[in-house]
C-alpha cells in the first residue's frame, strides 16, 4: 500500500519465538524502527502454526498472492491454540495480518488487527505509523493524529524517518480546532524533533503557535515562536495581531528577508549532506524563488537533469524521482521570474507529461492551465485543465473550476464562467480562498469584500486571509492576469476591507516573492 513488505524477514524471526528483530534491508524498518533486544529462552510457537505464518509471510513478501496470505493468517488466528502461543508470535501475526489487509485496501479490518497488536504488545512504532495511515484513509483524522502523536511521544527520535506527505495530510485535513490535531503538533514540538531535511520544522511549529495564539496562551506562544524560522511563516506572524505579545516586528530575528537568506544557506547544506534526495532540492528551489534568486533555481534543475542523464540505469542518481515534476515546475516558475515566458511554458508543458506518484499528472496539468490563462490563451488553458482529468481531490476540483472560470471570462463566455462560479460557490467550504479568487475574477468586489470580512473574523480562517493580502513582490505581469490584478488592488484599497484588516492585523510590505 504505502510501504515495503520486506519487513516480513523480521516476522520470520518472530515465528521462531523471538521478539521482532530489525532488518537492515527493510524499507519500513529503516523508516520507523528502533533497535530492540531479542528475547531469550522464549517458548516456540506450535510448529504447524509457525509454518502457516511463515508461508503467509513468503506469499505477502512476494506480493503475488495476498488473498492466500490473508487466508492462511486467518486460519492461524482462528486456531483454538492461537491464544496460548507466545506473545511475540501472536503480535507478529497480528501485525502481518493488519499489514496484508492494508495492502488489500481492507481498512476496517486492518485497523482492528493493528489496534489489537498495539494493545497486545506496545513495542513497535511501525504499528502506530501504519495505524495512522489506515485511520486517515478511512477519514478518521482525529484517531490518525492521535496514533502518530503516540509514536512521537514514545519514539521521539524517529521523526526524520516518517513520510512527509502523510504527516502533512494529518495536519491539513484535520479540523483546525481539533484537540487531536493539537495533540499531534504538541507531541512533535515536545519531541525536540529538528527535522534534518526539508528546511527544518518551522511550518509545523507555526501551526502549533497559531493554535496557542487562538487560545491566547502567551506563555506557550513565547516558547514556540523562536522556533518558527521560515520567512513566509514570519510574515504570517507579523501580520496577525494575535502574535503581537510574542513577535516584535523591529527585532532582526523577525526580518523575513534575513530569514530567507538563512533558510537558503541551511537548505544548501542539507542538499550537500543528502545528495540523493530530490525533495530537499525542491525545497531549496522554493526558498530560492521566495528570495528572488531565480537563476540559481534554474541551475539546480539543470544539475538534476545532468545527474539523472549521467547515472547508470541500475543506480539512479536520486531515490525519489517522483519529485521530478516539481523540480521542473519550480524551474518553470524561475524562468517566468526572469521574463523567459516561452521557456517557462515549454518546461511546464513537459512537466505535465510526467507521471505524478505513478498516476497521470494532475498538479502540473492544472498549473499549466493556470499559466495558459495568465498568458491570455484560454483555449489552451481549457485543454490543459481537461487533460488533468477528474480523478483528483476536492481541492483539485476547485482549482480546476477556478482556472476554467478565468478562461471562460477571457473568451467572453459569461454563461460558462457563471456555471464555473456556481460550482465554486456550492463547494466553497473546500476552499474559501479559491471562492474569493473567483469573485475577484468576476469583478464582484462587493461580494468579495464580504467574504474577506467574514474570513478575517474567523479564528480559523484569519491567518490565510491575512497572508493573501500581504504585499509581496510580484512576478512580471502577464496579459491574461491584468484584469484580475487590477480587481485585487481595488479590493484591497476599499475602506471596508482596510477596516476589517486593521481590526485583526496589518498589511506588511515584504521584499520577497510569494509561492503557494
Amino acid at each position: 500500500m504505502r510501504t515495503s513488505l520486506a519487513l516480513l524477514v523480521s516476522l520470520a524471526l518472530a515465528t521462531a519465538g523471538h521478539a521482532m528483530a530489525q532488518d537492515d534491508g527493510a524499507q519500513v524498518n529503516e523508516r520507523t524502527k528502533t533497535g530492540r533486544p531479542v528475547a531469550s529462552a522464549a517458548p516456540a510457537p506450535a510448529s504447524d502454526l509457525k509454518a502457516l505464518a511463515a508461508t503467509a509471510a513468503r506469499l505477502a513478501d512476494a506480493g503475488d498472492d495476498l488473498p492466500e496470505a490473508r487466508r492462511l493468517l486467518g486460519n492461524v488466528r482462528a486456531d483454538a491454540r492461537f491464544d496460548d502461543q507466545p506473545q511475540d508470535f501472536r503480535h507478529a501475526v497480528l501485525v502481518l495480518a493488519g499489514y496484508v489487509e492494508m495492502r488489500e485496501d481492507q481498512g476496517e479490518s486492518a485497523r482492528a488487527l493493528l489496534s489489537a497488536a498495539a494493545q497486545l504488545q506496545d513495542t513497535d512504532p511501525d504499528v502506530w505509523y501504519w495505524l495512522s495511515w489506515v485511520e486517515a484513509d478511512l477519514g478518521q483524522h482525529d484517531d490518525a493524529a492521535r496514533s502518530l502523536a503516540r509514536l512521537f511521544r514514545k519514539w521521539p527520535d524517529l521523526g526524520d524517518n516518517l513520510q512527509d506527505d502523510h504527516l502533512w495530510r494529518l495536519v491539513r485535513e484535520a479540523d483546525a480546532s481539533s484537540d487531536a490535531r493539537t495533540e499531534l503538533l504538541q507531541a512533535i514540538f515536545d519531541s525536540g524533533w529538528k527535522r534534518e531535511a526539508l528546511g527544518g520544522i518551522s511550518h509545523l511549529h507555526y501551526e502549533l503557535a497559531l493554535v496557542r495564539a487562538r487560545q491566547g496562551d502567551v506563555a506557550a506562544l513565547r516558547r514556540i515562536v523562536p522556533t518558527v524560522t521560515w520567512p513566509t511563516d514570519i510574515v504570517r506572524m507579523r501580520s496577525d495581531r494575535r502574535f503581537d505579545a510574542a513577535v516584535d516586528g523591529d527585532n532582526p530575528a523577525f526580518d523575513p528577508e534575513a530569514a530567507a537568506g538563512r533558510l537558503v544557506t541551511a537548505l544548501q547544506a542539507q542538499v550537500r549532506r543528502h545528495p540523493g534526495r530530490l525533495d530537499i532540492v525542491v525545497e531549496l528551489q522554493t526558498a530560492l524563488i521566495v528570495a528572488g534568486r531565480f537563476q540559481e533555481v534554474i541551475t539546480l534543475a539543470e544539475d538534476v537533469q545532468s545527474a539523472i542523464a549521467a547515472a547508470p540505469a541500475d543506480k539512479p542518481a536520486y531515490t525519489d524521482l517522483d519529485q521530478l515534476p516539481w523540480i521542473s515546475n519550480r524551474h518553470a516558475t524561475a524562468l517566468e521570474g526572469l521574463g523567459r515566458v516561452d521557456e517557462s511554458l515549454a518546461r511546464l508543458e513537459a512537466a505535465s507529461q510526467l507521471e505524478e506518484n505513478g498516476v497521470p499528472n494532475v498538479s502540473q496539468a492544472l498549473n499549466l492551465a493556470h499559466l495558459y490563462a495568465s498568458l491570455d490563451r484560454p483555449d489552451d488553458a481549457l485543454a490543459a485543465a481537461a487533460r488533468a482529468g477528474a480523478d483528483m481531490s476536492d481541492f483539485g476540483h476547485m482549482v480546476k473550476a477556478s482556472t476554467q472560470q478565468r478562461a471562460y471570462l477571457l473568451k467572453g463566455d459569461t454563461e460558462a464562467a457563471a456555471k464555473a462560479l456556481a460550482y465554486l460557490r456550492e463547494h466553497r467550504s473546500v476552499s474559501e480562498p479559491i471562492y474569493l479568487e473567483a469573485l475577484v475574477e468576476a469583478g464582484d468586489l462587493d461580494a468579495a469584500a464580504a467574504v474577506v470580512a467574514a474570513l478575517l473574523s474567523s479564528q480559523d480562517e484569519r491567518a490565510e486571509m491575512l497572508f493573501k493580502l500581504q504585499e509581496f513582490k510580484q512576478l512580471p505581469p502577464l496579459p491574461g492576469y491584468a484584469r484580475t490584478e487590477a480587481n485585487w488592488k481595488a479590493l484591497a484599497a476599499r475602506a471596508d476591507v482596510q477596516a476589517a484588516v486593521a481590526r485583526v492585523g496589518r498589511i506588511v510590505r515584504v521584499p520577497l516573492y510569494r509561492i503557494e
